[in-house]
């Protein structure tokens, strides 16, 4: 698996929500950039909003997400229901379901920036 990007137009609404403290919670409001990222891939499949990758972007190493099992699951998840064929998904497509999961993200990310 290669690494994870994402848009550095981002850059500062990921850090508000998954690196400072919250006012009223002793941590971030996600635990780590990935959980972010998760969660605005699903949310970005849920609202049927994917976008590609545009101009600056930031590479997130591919073993952040290689430990943690059930984000792969997801990751392979949401590529096989985009595609419809599971066949077309197999252990050498790391690259296209990675495509995937980040255009899902990017647009999660457009939907709670909003």
């Amino acid at each position: 698996m290669r690494a994870i990007k994402r848009e550095r137009r981002h850059e500062e609404m990921v850090k508000l929500l998954a690196e400072r403290n919250h006012p009223d919670a002793k941590g971030s409001v996600f635990g780590s950039m990935r959980d972010l990222l998760t969660f605005a891939a699903a949310l970005g499949f849920r609202e049927r909003r994917k976008r590609p990758l545009d101009g600056d972007t930031i590479e997130i190493p591919a073993r952040i997400f290689e430990n943690r099992p059930e984000t792969l699951d997801l990751m392979s998840i949401i590529a096989v229901l985009e595609n419809r064929d599971p066949e077309k998904l197999g252990p050498d497509q790391d690259d296209t379901i990675t495509h995937i999961f980040e255009e899902y993200a990017n647009g999660g990310l457009d939907i709670i920036s909003e």
